[in-house]
């Protein structure tokens, strides 16, 4: 299959090394590129007054009564100062240091203005548990404006996001209080965004006249009432419902979401909702939540999420669950470039095709991916086109786990986890698990990479297996040629009805005779035979002679 290389226009940074550009930009403050130096010289420096290419002057808040001193409800204020700056194409400020409790701030068909807000934006205490539609700051059917720098506090923990201690309530307050709510919002830029302690999401997009959004460096950020120890709550760094064109630098999350709900970063359309062209250069994520990275929606048949590309990410996640890091559902067209995922030994690492209704995956190309620690490493299922480069170290039981799959190019290496007894007894060592019930299928897939028993470890129990109840009918046109699998022993190298598969790279044998003149000696299991009584090959599978349906003949 072929294997588009090619980067975008947008991945010099990731070329370079991400990592390490990420690290010296963020030193040095975060601008936006596309407005010149002079825009970043204005966000770190002098107030701004250009919007657009246009000069504009600029407003304060406190001219319009906000306080800023964290107690006084500056709500009004700040909805007053609002208006007079969009309405006049203006620049607002406000004073860095100082916090402001506002809530509900709605901005309304707005064009051409500009936000620095160094101060804290903060969610007031104790809102109304069942006052579900309240977002800090939104902006319904707005263009061409540009916020420079924003800082929000979600105050999760005092807005009923912990009910008895450690109770979770999830359906009036993680779901719909965000920070930072667009909608219908078009041609606008966005510098340094900060979320801390998000209720929900930090950033939450919709809308099916949104596009071209331009964000450079989002941060959220979950921690105690001590303002130091990581706490899991909030929902999502970043959520995109709907929208297309949409880019971002860089997006670090730091402990956003908990064991209900995602954490991170998540393309997520909504029944009728379409997210597409959408670019993320270095996405960072280390958090206690169900998940970190979703590209996933339960509609669509793979329509409703198109063209996703992402350079770098790396995901962190400490819970010891069942949880699911990397979800890609509903998607046609998506490239990841180097993506690193650290979990636990039940991480189901990276879930493809499989959550929700199911929907299938079109075009997937992960160049590079490393998983240290999970469960399962990779898990696909109505998956087909495209191509992994994969490593997995210390699974604790499959490195693939495989149910309808096609088109689709495997590069797999890896090894277990040496511990034999957690978390499953017996343990299911198995490399590669083509999980054959039913119907399911593979077909026209190919697998090479590094499987040998001296680097998968000595805990492992097979090299590929299947339960193929029709191996024949089931597992078709693939080929395991450049798959090393030296120092397996033959009853566990292969397991189950494969061997109508394997002769296409592991048995080419010219031996050929009549019934009688097989061979009787030294049989190693899944080597062929012609049978010119039957006038068809057989293959020997390691107790009987079989034909390629899998009758002992």
């Amino acid at each position: 299959m072929e294997r588009d290389m090619k980067m975008s226009r947008r991945k010099l940074l990731t070329a370079a090394g991400t990592a390490a550009v990420a690290g010296i930009l963020m030193s040095k403050g975060v601008g936006l590129a596309s407005q010149g130096s002079g825009v970043v010289h204005n966000v770190y420096g002098n107030p701004p007054n250009s919007c657009n290419g246009e000069e504009y002057g600029y407003v304060h808040v406190k001219e319009f009564g906000a306080v800023g001193d964290g107690i006084t409800d500056d709500s009004q204020a700040f909805r007053d100062a609002l208006a007079h700056a969009c309405n006049n194409h203006l620049t607002l400020l406000t004073d860095s240091g100082k916090t402001y409790i506002v809530d509900n701030l709605v901005v309304e068909g707005k064009t051409d203005f500009r936000l620095v807000f160094r101060g804290i934006l903060k969610r007031p205490d104790n809102l109304p548990a069942t006052s579900t539609q309240t977002r800090t700051l939104q902006f319904n059917n707005c263009s061409q404006f540009v916020i420079d720098e924003i800082h929000f506090d979600g105050n999760h923990i005092n807005n009923h996001c912990v009910v008895g201690g450690t109770v979770y309530n999830t359906v009036y307050l993680q779901e719909y209080r965000h920070c930072l709510y667009l909608n219908n919002c078009s041609n606008a830029r966005f510098g340094k965004i900060y979320g801390k302690n998000p209720s929900g999401d930090v950033i939450y997009i919709n809308g099916a006249n949104t596009y071209n959004l331009d964000f450079d460096f989002v941060e959220g950020i979950s921690v105690d009432t001590d303002g130091v120890t990581p706490i899991a709550l909030g929902r999502n760094t970043v959520s995109i419902c709907e929208g297309k064109q949409i880019t971002f630098n860089i997006v670090k999350s730091l402990g956003v979401g908990h064991v209900t709900m995602p954490g991170g970063f998540d393309i997520e359309p909504n029944w009728g909702e379409q997210a597409s062209d959408i670019f993320v250069n270095y996405l960072y994520v280390v958090s206690s939540s169900m998940s970190a990275l979703g590209i996933t929606t339960k509609y669509g048949e793979g329509g409703n999420i198109k063209n996703i590309e992402i350079g770098t990410v790396y995901i962190e996640n400490d819970v010891v669950a069942a949880k699911r890091l990397l979800v890609i559902t509903g998607c046609t067209n998506v490239h990841l470039n180097r993506v690193y995922i650290k979990g636990t030994v039940e991480s189901y690492a990276v879930h493809i095709g499989i959550a929700g209704n199911a929907q299938p995956v079109y075009n997937l190309k992960l160049d590079s991916l490393e998983i240290d620690t999970c469960r399962y490493g990779i898990m696909a299922d109505h998956l087909n086109g495209g191509y992994a480069n994969i490593i997995v170290n210390r699974a604790s039981e499959n490195l693939l786990r495989l149910y309808n799959v096609s088109n689709f190019d495997f590069d797999v290496r890896g090894s277990f986890n040496p511990s034999t007894a957690y978390p499953n007894t017996p343990v299911k060592n198995f490399c590669i698990y083509l999980y054959m019930a039913g119907t399911n299928y593979l077909d026209n897939c190919t697998f090479s990479g590094d499987l040998a028993k001296t680097r998968v470890g000595t805990v492992a129990e097979r090299g590929i297996t299947t339960n193929a109840s029709n191996g024949v009918a089931q597992i078709t046109n693939c080929v395991f040629a450049s798959l090393n699998m030296d120092g397996w022993d033959e009853a566990t190298k292969f397991v189950g009805q494969l061997q109508h598969t394997r002769k296409l790279e592991f048995t080419r044998s010219n031996n050929s005779g009549n019934t009688g003149m097989r061979p009787t000696a030294n049989l190693r299991q899944g080597i062929s035979y012609y049978d010119t009584t039957l006038n068809k090959p057989v293959w020997w599978n390691g107790a009987n002679w079989i034909d390629a349906a899998g009758a002992i003949v």
